[in-house]
């Protein structure tokens, strides 16, 4: 790892980004579509939750790099989200992880996330080639330990 540097400015503004782009997504998935699909199914919360879980995993397909493993993840952690909206009925936790993430993924360690690699941020990890815990074309989260960590969360 070794540090580029970033003026608190541009890691102001930039975070003040990734909550907008996170925000979006969860507010879209979330709020959106969670909801209507509990309304259209009341009985039958399982559908809400997976259904959105789908449209979140679709939404993401033609990121680059992406892998069974990476569409797998992303609909785990889509799941997560779901159910603790369902459980807390807060849409603030999921947007505050999923800004987290991002934010930390791609400003911070300057790694791809969901396949996308943004041009600036304060370290440069280098992860290197894949293994257990890192996908080189998508990130941590194309990775079989991320599965199976946001499994047994």
């Amino acid at each position: 790892m070794h540090y580029i540097g970033l003026s608190i400015e541009s890691f102001i503004l930039l975070f003040i980004a990734v909550l907008v782009q996170s925000g979006a997504e969860e507010l879209v998935t979330r709020v959106f579509i969670y909801q209507r699909l509990r309304k259209d199914f009341p009985k039958w919360p399982v559908i809400a939750v997976l259904g959105n879980g789908l449209f979140f995993m679709a939404i993401h397909l033609n990121n680059p790099g992406i892998s069974v493993i990476s569409k797998l993840m992303i609909a785990i952690v889509s799941v997560m989200y779901s159910l603790i909206i369902y459980y807390f009925d807060s849409v603030w936790i999921p947007i505050v992880a999923h800004t987290t993430w991002n934010f930390t993924q791609s400003i911070i360690l300057g790694l791809p996330n969901s396949g996308v690699v943004f041009p600036i941020s304060m370290f440069k990890l280098d992860a290197g080639t894949n293994n257990f815990a890192f996908d080189s074309a998508f990130g941590v989260e194309g990775s079989i330990l991320a599965v199976i960590l946001n499994i047994i969360v």
